[in-house]
């Protein structure tokens, strides 16, 4: 199935449930303040990953603290959380009440998303599945930010590619005060199927070694969960994706981040005088031309970082030092040899008593050009000063650069 049917299907399907307790929707209230802390948790099939995060919120206390305690899930992981969790015992209110939140922190099977929607999702098991979910998780964290004050995302649970595309999701729609995190959690505690956080009504716990089949216990209070926080790129406020579906959908979403990010290539056509940038070009005059090949020239034969660009400068240029000679030549080719147009470019260059302003001047014309590009910034030649003299280049590697020549 092509990749937009296949989009759409995944956004019509992926409906996430009603939320409780009327929470202030963004249209009907702008305020940061009103806006609901939102913990989201991907969820597989040992769902006491949410209760171990939230356990390390409420000891933190204070803003860590979530309004809201949302479950990225499979259908078999809903049925798991609905039983374990949500079940008659209940260690997600029982938790919330030892830390006097009970009433504070909103949960419950409302707010547990289901990858798949109408049509749930058993697991992501093929390329359709993982198209499904990455659409899926992708609205949904659209719409939590939407909503929140600030939205702290928990990796620990499902499988690796929930994970994956969660956190990929955020960093896509995140801003400055959202958060991405891992729940760690000692051994022997963290494969013991009834311990869900360190109770204050239990005061151990059994445990059988696995190296010689011993029963032994250990104190709740030898539970050590910590709280990892991941390092997150946040583009959410730097990139203008659609808001709302279905104009700009997941895959969308990573070309734009992808086209923010990438250097775009640069094209100077001798023939026609134009500069290229990614989808957008300027014109320039012929002596502009042959001035930006000579900026071009020298990044393709002194770079020495190859196709990384970077801070350095070993192709940058003093004025004294332009290769006149391939400037002239340019002008040659465009207006030939014997015309006025290159007789009198070749006599100003070679009475030139002021060789920086001169470049100085063309530098100024070719960057203003470039700044009318909405990519044009990357192209620009850039000045480098250092004991009191001054370089230019263009910072590009190579293998973004093409020179056409006239044939």
């Amino acid at each position: 199935m092509p990749a937009a049917p296949l989009r759409r299907q995944a956004l019509k399907k992926c409906q996430t449930p009603p939320y409780a307790h009327g929470t202030i929707r963004p249209e009907t209230q702008d305020m940061n303040s009103t806006k609901p802390r939102i913990l989201l948790c991907a969820c597989g099939l040992t769902p006491q990953v949410v209760t171990e995060t939230l356990y390390v919120l409420l000891r933190e206390g204070g803003e860590s603290v979530p309004d809201e305690v949302h479950i990225l899930t499979t259908d078999t992981g809903r049925r798991i959380v609905q039983n374990k969790l949500y079940g008659t015992a209940s260690p997600m209110t029982d938790l919330c009440r030892e830390f006097g939140a009970g009433d504070r922190v909103r949960r419950g099977m409302d707010m547990v998303h289901v990858l798949g929607g109408t049509t749930p999702l058993e697991d992501i098991r093929t390329t359709g599945d993982n198209a499904r979910a990455g659409e899926c998780i992708f609205e949904l964290v659209r719409d939590l930010v939407s909503r929140s004050r600030s939205l702290h995302v928990s990796l620990a649970g499902g499988r690796k590619t929930m994970g994956f595309l969660l956190g990929t999701a955020l960093q896509l729609l995140g801003r400055e005060q959202d958060e991405l995190s891992h729940v760690l959690v000692a051994s022997p505690f963290e494969s013991k199927p009834d311990f869900f956080y360190p109770p204050r009504n239990v005061q151990e716990y059994t445990f059988q070694s696995r190296e010689t089949g011993e029963w032994y216990t250990l104190p709740a209070s030898a539970a050590r969960i910590e709280l990892a926080r991941l390092p997150l790129i946040r583009l959410g406020d730097r990139l203008e994706l659609p808001r709302t579906a279905p104009d700009g959908g997941f895959d969308e979403a990573v070309a734009t981040a992808r086209r923010a990010v990438e250097v775009p290539m640069v094209t100077l056509d001798l023939g026609e005088r134009t500069l290229q940038v990614g989808n957008g070009a300027t014109q320039l005059t012929a002596l502009e031309a042959a001035v930006y090949h000579a900026m071009l020239d020298a990044a393709l034969s002194r770079c020495r970082t190859g196709a990384t660009p970077g801070n350095c400068r070993w192709c940058f240029t003093e004025p004294r030092t332009l290769p006149m000679d391939l400037i002239l030549a340019d002008m040659a080719a465009a207006y030939g040899q014997y015309s006025s147009q290159y007789e009198r470019v070749r006599e100003q260059l070679s009475n030139l008593r002021d060789v920086g302003g001169w470049f100085r001047q063309k530098r100024t014309a070719i960057n203003a050009k470039l700044q009318a590009l909405s990519q044009g910034h990357v192209a620009f030649i850039a000045s480098h000063r250092q004991y009191g003299n001054s370089s230019y280049g263009v910072c590009l590697p190579r293998n973004r650069i093409t020179i056409n020549r006239p044939e």
